[in-house]
């Protein structure tokens, strides 16, 4: 009988550590290892803006990091240098968002060194028109050509130093005022995870017609804002630590339109090795002392028989 009873309390006691132990273990191992040292958005811009989108290696020639004459200007310059013949580069300007004829000068060429001349094209398939040559920063109207619009600029090594291009501004350009609808937005579920996930990633599927940018609020603060260009969005966030937690994707386009779209994260507190020992002593205490009564009241049981 004696044996009996302490198999029963071994039993007990197995089954009180496995409790106490699970009850601080994460949901998976995918979640304990998860690691990441940075909050991002998975996302890039180029709708509706006055700078060039991408640059055609197609046509350009004698030229060396295109790409630095893309987007904003940012002291990064692009080369366009004499060598067999001139060189050039041509950028795009992107559908839509096309240099437009409007009051005064349309557009602004940063550069500096040499001399440039610059030529425009209305479409892929139009054939380039000289506009003007130049040197240094200066803007430009399409009046003086009779254009009214251009999506393709290039700039041709004239004479002098290599010419160093920062980027092509539009002063006036072509941006759709026709939008009268929301972005369309739609988020994950709600969930939870342990405290010890460093980063939390969701993803919401968005679309618009005219995007333009995005904030993430974590319960009603800022902590995330950036360009849109209308496809899904990816957000990782560092985790905010135990409690409960509103995550708010704020979406708008170009014509004010917003949306927006809330999840409801749960961060569940992890408990330290030393919770765990207490919560296994706790455990083993309670097991010994049923075990401890089982035996005696067997004992009695056995005494009174």
């Amino acid at each position: 009988m004696k044996i009996k009873t302490l198999q029963f309390a071994v039993v007990l006691l197995m089954l009180g550590l496995l409790f106490s132990a699970a009850m601080g273990l994460p949901e998976s191992i995918d979640e304990a290892n998860y690691e990441s040292d940075r909050s991002s958005i998975s996302s890039s811009f180029d709708w509706g803006d006055a700078y060039a989108n991408a640059f055609d290696s197609d046509r350009s020639q004698w030229y060396s990091n295109g790409e630095n004459a893309i987007g904003a200007p940012d002291g990064q310059y692009a080369q366009i240098f004499m060598d067999y013949s001139s060189g050039y580069l041509t950028l795009d300007m992107g559908e839509q968002e096309e240099i437009v004829n409007g009051p005064g000068d349309d557009f602004t060429v940063i550069s500096r060194g040499g001399n440039y001349s610059i030529f425009l094209q209305p479409t892929y398939e139009s054939s380039p028109t000289l506009l003007v040559r130049a040197n240094g920063t200066q803007s430009f109207d399409l009046d003086d050509i009779s254009m009214d619009l251009a999506r393709y600029v290039r700039v041709e090594y004239f004479m002098g130093d290599t010419v160093e291009l920062d980027a092509i501004e539009a002063i006036n350009y072509n941006v759709p005022t026709s939008d009268i609808y929301d972005p369309q937005i739609s988020g994950p579920n709600d969930l939870w995870v342990w405290a010890n996930q460093s980063v939390v990633q969701l993803e919401w599927e968005a679309s618009d017609d005219t995007p333009n940018n995005y904030t993430v609020l974590v319960n009603g603060s800022g902590i995330e804002d950036g360009p849109w260009d209308g496809s899904d969005l990816l957000v990782s966030i560092s985790n905010p630590g135990a409690g409960i937690w509103n995550v708010t994707l704020l979406l708008y386009d170009l014509s004010d339109n917003s949306a927006s779209d809330s999840v409801i994260l749960e961060v569940r507190a992890v408990s330290s090795p030393v919770d765990l020992i207490l919560i296994g002593g706790i455990g083993f205490g309670v097991v010994l002392i049923v075990a401890v009564m089982l035996y005696l009241f067997k004992f009695r049981s056995r005494g009174t028989t």
